[in-house]
């Protein structure tokens, strides 16, 4: 289920092309469980819709507070921005046949190891210290904000500081061997 988008009727090729480029970026996520069908609700209201209600199309997400993403009640950023995890403190380029931007940022208690790679498409995150805890952030669409974020034994979407999708890997139990039992002849 989607939030309410506004929109007047001459926005609707545009609101199109948004839901088109919103499903090439899932798309990827559901080879399993292809999505077989979409429901659209919506309402019919003379006027015009004003500027300043029309929420998915003209928002400017670009002043938007950075969230965090809960992680075993630790408050993580949304973003592959290392100046926004906290004070860059070093940053340094190794090159050791592909070539590393490593950032130690400081935030509070917490201090971040962020190696950047592939051109800023990846980001390895690591939480020095007692919590050693690491992920990897690797940039969807070079268009906008989304990204993906495989921590633990999740995956988590994101797009303008907001999940819109989660994969969780769960335990399954082990398969019981099938026996087939013969017809007896007569």
């Amino acid at each position: 289920m989607g939030h309410l988008v506004k929109i007047n009727y001459e926005d609707k090729k545009l609101f199109i092309e948004y839901l088109s480029e919103r499903l090439t970026i899932l798309s990827d996520s559901y080879v399993t469980h292809p999505i077989s069908q979409m429901s659209f609700s919506y309402i019919i209201k003379t006027g015009k819709c004003l500027d300043e209600n029309r929420t998915l199309l003209l928002q400017d997400y670009s002043d938007k507070n950075l969230t965090v993403h809960n992680f075993n009640n630790m408050n993580l950023p949304i973003t592959m921005e290392p100046s926004k995890y906290g004070e860059i403190r070093i940053s340094n380029t190794i090159d050791n046949g592909e070539t590393i931007i490593r950032y130690m940022v400081v935030n509070g208690d917490k201090t971040y190891q962020i190696d950047v790679c592939n051109n800023g498409m990846v980001n390895k995150v690591t939480i020095l210290g007692k919590i050693n805890l690491s992920w990897i952030d690797t940039k969807i669409n070079l268009d906008d904000s989304s990204f993906k974020r495989e921590i633990g034994k999740s995956t988590l979407y994101f797009l303008d500081g907001e999940i819109f999708l989660q994969k969780l890997q769960l335990n399954a139990k082990s398969f019981k061997r099938f026996r087939h039992h013969k017809k007896p002849n007569k």
